[in-house]
């Protein structure tokens, strides 16, 4: 998992920002690799589950996301943080949302 965080952060760093759907079923480690890839990008900054918040913000430009009890995602504001290019994105159980470019990423 190690190796996926890096080089996630590395693409997310290159592009300055962007969108990663994570998939998995419940434990998979979504959360966790979400914490490995943020700590390539600052160590200081602690990644804590957003199941209950559904978004966290850890940084003026990156936001954690789980919409698994969520079906508007404009009622949560989620489509303006996608609409800002340079925000870096994460969202656990992205269901049906459709983001371009997104990378997508499942755990087993």
């Amino acid at each position: 998992m190690t190796q996926k965080a890096k080089q996630t952060a590395k693409t997310l760093k290159k592009n300055n920002g962007g969108v990663v759907l994570l998939y998995g079923e419940m434990g998979a480690g979504k959360t966790t690799l979400v914490s490995n890839i943020i700590k390539y990008m600052d160590k200081k900054i602690k990644v804590t589950s957003p199941t209950f918040p559904i978004i966290n913000k850890y940084a003026d430009n990156i936001y954690h996301c789980d919409l698994y009890r969520v079906d508007d995602f404009e009622s949560i504001g989620l489509y303006d943080i996608l609409e800002d290019k340079n925000n870096m994105v994460f969202i656990e159980w992205p269901k049906n949302l459709e983001v371009k470019n997104a990378v997508k990423i499942t755990l087993n």
